[in-house]
């Protein structure tokens, strides 16, 4: 593992950057591994828990209201949800086609 960790180093050295040892790790295949806030085990992707809690958003978002899941008061929310739509589904079409089939259901207008 160390030698793994090593080599990796020199590569990264050789061509021009650093590492930074409290951010390195080795994850194993059975274990989710993850890089810059996506799960990139198989493909690069947003986690599970990420595209479940949009979905939950979304849906609440239908059923109550936009206004009532803007816990922190941002000011252009309908935005900021269709931000963090595309940063989930940017890697995934059927998850796309899922969280815009909801945010069209949404009544931003309110």
């Amino acid at each position: 593992m160390d030698r793994l960790i090593h080599f990796a180093g020199r590569i990264v050295a050789d061509e021009g950057f650093s590492v930074h040892p409290a951010k390195t790790r080795v994850m194993r295949a059975h274990r989710r591994q993850h890089l810059a806030g996506l799960v990139v085990n198989t493909r690069p992707q947003a986690a599970r828990a990420d595209f479940d809690d949009l979905k939950a958003l979304l849906f609440n978002c239908v059923r109550f209201g936009p206004e009532s899941q803007n816990r922190d008061g941002r000011p252009h929310f309908r935005e900021y949800v269709y931000g963090r739509i595309a940063w989930v589904a940017e890697s995934n079409e059927s998850r796309k086609r899922s969280l815009h089939a909801l945010a069209d259901r949404v009544d931003w207008a309110g």
